[in-house]
């Protein structure tokens, strides 16, 4: 649920999945009407319902099965001292279950860096 900051700003959690598999790709590509979920159309052809999970940084679902993604990106507020704690948390998870994972940071100029 976005924040509001200021009365021009809002705030709001964004999780970002690539490589989900050609069923949610090609479900999230479906020109259909707004009120119809992209997701009801992957599992229609993926022949059973796509699970999702609740995120543990941001207020969102994405897709249970993350071991088969080729790559999972979580954004979260850096101010947000729950929002840290849950990241590293999960950076721990991902790093123990022997996942690749890196960390990005935007630098004093805004430029993002890789810090490991």
């Amino acid at each position: 649920m976005p924040r509001k900051l200021a009365p021009d700003a809002w705030l709001f959690g964004v999780a970002v999945v690539l490589g989900a598999g050609p069923f949610v790709d090609l479900g999230s590509q479906a020109k259909i009407p707004h009120a119809q979920e992209k997701l009801g159309v992957a599992g229609a052809l993926a022949g059973r319902p796509i699970e999702l999970v609740a995120c543990k940084t941001v207020d969102a679902e994405v897709p249970a099965d993350a071991a088969s993604y080729q790559r999972i990106v979580l954004i979260f507020d850096g101010g947000d001292a729950d929002a840290v704690a849950a990241a590293r948390a999960r950076w721990s998870e991902a790093k123990a279950s022997r996942h690749e994972v890196t960390y990005w940071q935007p630098d004093e100029d805004g430029r993002w860096q890789r810090k490991a």
